[in-house]
């Protein structure tokens, strides 16, 4: 997902239904830590396993696949 600093305003606008439909997904952060340690959480409760990675110079991404059942 590259929506250069949309990714929040997308994401939780979401119902879990929608987000249920996405196989995989992969964004670079760019807002707060806090926000992104609240959906990274949410993604796990609707069937993903998700991974946050910090890079040196505080940069920040979310990866996430669904769990296959």
């Amino acid at each position: 997902m590259d929506i250069e600093g949309h990714e929040r305003d997308v994401l939780a606008a979401c119902s879990e239904d929608q987000l249920r439909r996405i196989r995989a997904l992969a964004l670079e952060w760019h807002h707060g830590i806090e926000e992104l340690e609240t959906l990274a959480p949410r993604l796990r409760r609707v069937g993903f396993d998700a991974k946050l990675e910090i890079r040196a110079g505080n940069t920040r991404y979310l990866k996430a696949r669904a769990r296959t059942t």
